[in-house]
């Protein structure tokens, strides 16, 4: 893999992990040889894993590969459950992998399902249990450099080992993730935001998306009842309907061309739940190749994640309301 250096001479933090039941404290050795990142341009759990990672040390190019991956097993989803192998959560934990997450949250009092236990895990493992070899972890500590491509799929193929043929299928999708997530964890003086296509878009997108920010979750299984407390929100349009007769409403465009910030986006039915399999699943496209929408909790993902989880039966769409169309 041309392009990574691994610097195991490095500096490294030293970061001790309290202990859980009754197992010595784990130390963790990171690399910081190269810049730590900045989240502030991250929104949601993206934001919320990357400065989890960021805190416990790993570097922009190493919390990039990561995500890229858990994109790609997950969409970032921590209640995300295989229901054909069971494994589970951000990482897709199997066997005794699963059953260290589930021992860790219930020792201190959370859900397997929450996030911050999941990413507790996630450092524990890191530190040295879930890699393939001791050298390949000690290579992904001392990591450098900025090629994103060859990162990830190390981080692929040693830590989370999936099969040759998901590898070949799945890889493009983690690297394009982990792309956008180095770019977006980019150090920026005084905190400066990147540039965005909300910034360019009419008054209307810009209340959709400041709305879809705000307003929270009414409750699992109700995600066009949010949509539509969004868009009322926003002052910009009164809709009502379930998912599926909002996709064939307003959804008419397939087109990435034609995806604007503040656009509902759609699909009219999806395998994963039995409302989803009747009534499909709607959120609203936030720019910037993410997508924000009601899972029980207001939770933000890649555009690619979305169309491949939901996309699985039928087409994904998008579009506006009469009311917001330029």
């Amino acid at each position: 893999m041309a392009g990574i250096v691994f610097a195991l001479c490095a500096p490294l933090t030293l970061i001790a992990l309290a202990p859980l039941a009754g197992i010595a404290p784990i130390m963790l050795m990171v690399a910081s040889a190269s810049p730590a990142g900045d989240a502030s341009a991250l929104e949601g759990i993206e934001k919320t894993i990357a400065a989890h990672l960021l805190s416990a040390g790993y570097t922009r190019l190493q919390v990039a590969a990561i995500m890229g991956n858990i994109d790609a097993e997950s969409g970032f989803r921590p209640d995300a459950l295989n229901p054909s192998s069971g494994a589970f959560g951000l990482c897709q934990w199997l066997g005794g992998r699963k059953a260290g997450l589930i021992q860790l949250a219930e020792a201190t009092g959370r859900s397997p399902r929450d996030v911050s236990a999941q990413l507790d895990w996630l450092v524990r493992e890191l530190a040295g249990p879930a890699w393939l070899t001791a050298s390949d972890k000690a290579a992904f500590d001392g990591l450098t450099g900025s090629d994103v491509a060859a990162a990830t799929e190390f981080f692929c193929r040693k830590f989370e080992r999936p099969s040759e043929g998901e590898l070949a299928r799945s890889l493009a999708p983690r690297v394009a993730t982990a792309r956008r997530i180095f770019d977006a964890l980019a150090p920026r003086p005084g905190g400066a935001a990147p540039s965005s296509e909300l910034a360019l878009a009419p008054e209307k997108q810009r209340a959709i998306i400041a709305a879809a920010q705000s307003t929270p979750s009414p409750g699992a299984g109700l995600c066009a009842a949010w949509v539509e407390h969004v868009y009322i929100n926003a002052g910009v349009a009164d809709m009502s309907g379930n998912a599926n007769d909002l996709y064939r409403a307003y959804c008419t465009s397939s087109d990435r061309a034609e995806l604007q910030a503040g656009m509902l986006i759609a699909v009219p039915t999806h395998p994963h739940t039995p409302a989803g399999q009747r009534f499909g699943h709607v959120g609203i496209y936030l720019g910037n190749g993410r997508v924000i929408s009601n899972i029980g909790a207001i939770h933000t993902q890649s555009l690619d994640s979305f169309i491949s989880y939901y996309g699985e039966t039928a087409q994904v769409r998008w579009g506006f309301p009469r009311e917001v169309r330029p």
